[in-house]
């Protein structure tokens, strides 16, 4: 808290009680500076309030004023875009049914639904940042590998780099002959 003008600033939200108190104020006239310190807030919240809030006409109602708090609220960007028209929701449901920690990533997961499913697909970057919100269908912890460089700057030579790879192999995957290093080259 902070005390300004021997106006205390607490920094919530109204409530619908101070609605109905700034609607009976105003239907008496009041000034946004007298309806503040009425009900205790800064006078720029009122103002802000008035703005924002009344109808196209003009007219402060607190049901209307409510009615866009609570719509102002519901489409805020915090608010995450999978829950409102999300076009990948399509790539997402096969994505969950595809999608097997033990025996494949994200990018092979990615890859075997670009290949044989004919849906909406973001870019890989974008899947990681979903990941990364934990709001999306799968979460951090839910990942095959738990840290992915981001293009794998410093840790690959040149060849892994330019030679594309369309699906990365878990270690269980791949060839129990290339352990035994008889073979020249492994």
């Amino acid at each position: 808290m902070h005390i300004q003008n021997n106006v205390i600033k607490k920094y919530h939200h109204l409530d619908e009680f101070k609605r109905y108190e700034i609607e009976k104020l105003l239907a008496q006239n009041y000034s946004s500076r007298q309806i503040a310190k009425n009900i205790g807030v800064h006078h720029s919240t009122v103002s802000r309030e008035l703005k924002r809030n009344t109808n196209i006409y003009g007219i402060y109602e607190r049901v209307t004023a409510q009615f866009k708090y609570k719509k102002r609220i519901k489409f805020h960007k915090s608010l995450f875009k999978f829950q409102v028209n999300f076009k990948f929701e399509k790539y997402s449901i096969l994505f969950k049914k595809i999608y097997e920690k033990d025996f494949s990533g994200i990018e092979t997961t990615h890859s075997k639904i670009k290949e044989r499913f004919n849906v909406a697909i973001p870019c890989l970057k974008t899947v990681f940042n979903w990941i990364k919100t934990r709001k999306w269908i799968l979460k951090p912890n839910e990942k095959l590998r738990r840290t992915y460089v981001k293009g794998g700057k410093r840790k690959r030579n040149a060849v892994s780099r330019l030679v594309p790879s369309d699906y990365v192999f878990p270690f269980w995957a791949r060839l129990k002959d290339i352990d035994n290093r008889e073979e020249f080259g492994h």
